[in-house]
């Protein structure tokens, strides 16, 4: 990616204090245009509502294609599922918040992890099955399958 002034930019930011903030801070203050996004593919309309609300006011929406889109579930998808899995998973719920009432951790929490993973092998498991000829899932069981291994399921 190019940007109009880009190697001046960098030889001027990088001389100022303070090096080491995130891209979009470095960017910003080498006054580098920015262009914030306006349509997402990936997120349906309810998803899109936060950060059409919170960051882009008006100017952030789904495709036409993804507005509608819902969760795809096998039939019986729920029959062998813990009740909150049931929740967390149901289409009719297109976010979920689970909350933990143990204890922190700052960098890795093995909960977490075991958690997300159990979430993902039962998604997986219960997505109809033209869904799951997705790219993305043989990713998704690797990272379930290492987190096994691990001993985190």
């Amino acid at each position: 990616m190019c940007w109009p002034g880009w190697r001046w930019a960098t030889c001027k930011a990088a001389a100022r204090p303070g090096l080491g903030g995130s891209v979009y801070e470095f960017l910003k203050s080498a006054q580098v245009a920015e262009f914030p996004l306006d349509e997402t593919f990936r997120l349906n309309a309810p998803l899109t509502r936060f950060p059409e609300s919170k960051f882009y006011p008006g100017r952030y929406r789904p495709t036409t294609a993804s507005a509608d889109q819902r969760l795809r579930l096998g039939d019986g998808w729920d029959q062998d599922a813990a009740s909150w899995e049931r929740i967390a998973l149901d289409p009719d719920y297109p976010l979920c918040i689970l909350l933990h009432d143990g204890p922190t951790a700052g960098t890795s929490n093995p909960f977490e992890v075991a958690l997300a993973a159990r979430v993902a092998r039962k998604l997986f498991a219960a997505m109809a099955a033209e869904d799951t000829a997705d790219a993305h899932a043989p990713e998704a069981i690797r990272s379930a399958s290492s987190s096994r291994r691990l001993g985190y399921i």
